[in-house]
């Protein structure tokens, strides 16, 4: 031995000391290690709002923490426990009933519980929960060291729990339950968070679908609302456009007459004839204004009688082609299938004159306007007002790829005398007509244009059950008959300027 070196003893003693200092490093770095492992389960989790996630974070956590080969979450709930609870994808694992003392017990487990199979302890047998949890393993569980980390995201019964076992070795000790504990709170805390964060953002979804009905819901009110007052201004307009042209036509029923009786008084080649022609002929002018106002104001006296609108379409289209113009491509799409109307065609045809003429004055370079007659669908009845019966209805539609309409100019769309013409070119009462046949017929028209991008009349008319041959069947023939050369006649008009010219026509 050396002088000076320390006795066989004392370095026997040191190197002890030193390995039991590199255990103890060991251990604790061992320690380190599960401690940020913890902290980086709670890291992850905060963010996390789907709590089977949360499940099978904690699940990989404990297989880290402790090493343990098998390790699967279960729910409880009425004394079942579910191996599917939890599952991040569908599982057909079968539920396991529990007997009543370990349904009991793990109803009122406080933390993580560390067994033995066959040890005698104060807990029940956990052998049903492994064989639920791990169905793959068939052999005994004797001897088999068990984990059981209960999921309880608030004060009450667990919802659920983490089991996890070691059949060689060990498995997990008593130095680890310290450990374990704080693990189960932080998983329970995470859980609890992703259950609130889920519940959150649910409702939150729930908040904007309501939201968004809520606005869908305004917006059909406020529509609605514009359409109520749109369509009770142009019942007022149209009531007193219809009266002062009812007794505007009066005055020009008499001077169109006592016009023809000053022109029958004077010979052929009378001078003065010339000028009571023109009289005529403004007089006419004005009464084809006021036969319009007329249909605007509903007070013209319609004749109803079933039609085939695609006949009436198609034989229309052909007398106005030269109208249009050549520079105007008109193309038909009409649907065979749908059900006849009872209308009036002359106010039908007055309808598709207006519109065609529209179209064509949209396009001056030139265009294709096209006709089209189809079903229609509750959504778009809806929309304009009108009971939700697809069958009862008709769609009328007219398009061209014209420059369209702006908002501003479609507000006044319907007004009578509301042009966007030059002077000369336009009454301004081809919409307005239209909109009072339509109403009088009990439809609706809804116009879709934007600015250089055409424009879409639709217009929606009642359709009718009966068929051609009922149609005629309930036609009343009456016969008139022959009246003697001698007869009375009995002339009402309040009016004493018409009834006077009425008295010299009938006299005459």
């Amino acid at each position: 031995m050396h002088e000076g070196a320390p006795p066989d003893d004392e370095r026997s003693r040191l190197r002890q000391e030193i390995e039991r200092l590199s255990a103890e490093r060991l251990h604790l770095l061992g320690e380190v290690d599960r401690v940020v492992m913890l902290g980086d389960f709670v890291l992850r989790c905060s963010t996390i709002n789907d709590p089977n996630e949360v499940v099978a974070r904690a699940v990989t956590l404990l297989k880290q923490l402790l090493d343990l080969p098998l390790v699967r979450p279960l729910g409880l709930e009425g004394g079942v426990a579910d191996p599917a609870a939890f599952a991040m994808t569908p599982s057909s694992r079968p539920q396991v009933a529990l007997a009543r003392p370990l349904a009991k017990w793990l109803s009122i487990i406080p933390t993580a519980a560390l067994l033995r199979v066959g040890e005698v302890t104060d807990a029940p047998d956990v052998t049903p929960l492994l064989s639920g949890a791990f169905p793959e393993k068939s052999t005994s569980w004797e001897g088999t060291s068990v984990v059981i980390v209960p999921i309880r995201p608030q004060p009450g019964p667990p919802v659920g729990l983490i089991i996890g076992c070691e059949r060689a070795g060990a498995g997990p000790t008593d130095a680890d339950a310290t450990f374990l504990v704080l693990a189960t709170n932080h998983i329970g805390r995470a859980f609890q968070n992703a259950l609130l964060v889920s519940r959150l953002e649910a409702r939150s979804r729930e908040l904007a679908e309501s939201t968004r009905r809520y606005r869908e819901n305004l917006e059909d009110l406020q529509r609605t609302q514009r359409e109520l007052l749109e369509a009770r201004k142009l019942e007022a307009i149209g009531r007193l456009a219809g009266g002062i042209a009812h007794d505007f036509n009066n005055l020009l029923t008499v001077i169109r007459n006592h016009a023809e009786l000053l022109r029958d008084g004077f010979g052929d080649t009378a001078p003065e004839r010339e000028d009571l022609a023109a009289i005529t002929e403004a007089a006419d002018r004005a009464t084809r204004i006021t036969r319009q106002l007329l249909a605007f104001g509903r007070r013209n006296d319609a004749r109803p009688e079933l039609l085939d609108l695609n006949r009436i379409t198609s034989e229309f289209t052909k007398l106005i082609g030269r109208l249009v113009g050549e520079h105007v491509v008109i193309e038909l799409e009409l649907d065979p299938t749908i059900r006849p109307l009872r209308a009036d065609r002359a106010q039908l045809e007055q309808v598709l004159l207006n519109l065609l003429t529209n179209a064509r004055d949209a396009m001056p370079e030139g265009g294709v306007i096209r006709v089209r007659t189809r079903h229609t669908t509750e959504a778009e009845l809806a929309a304009v007002g009108l009971p939700q019966r697809p069958a009862d209805f008709l769609a009328f539609v007219v398009t061209d790829s014209g420059r369209g309409i702006d908002d501003a100019t479609r507000a006044h769309l319907f007004e009578p005398f509301f042009t966007t013409k030059e002077p000369g070119h336009g009454t301004g009462l081809g919409l307005a007509t239209v909109y009072g046949i339509v109403d009088a017929h009990g439809g609706k028209i809804h116009v879709n244009s934007e600015p250089e991008r055409g424009s879409t009349f639709t217009i929606y008319l009642p359709t009718s059950r009966s068929s051609a041959i009922e149609m005629e069947a309930a036609i009343v023939h009456q016969s008139i008959e022959s009246m003697n050369a001698a007869a009375t006649v009995l002339l009402v008009e309040d009016d004493a300027a018409l009834r006077n010219v009425a008295v010299r026509t009938l006299t005459a």
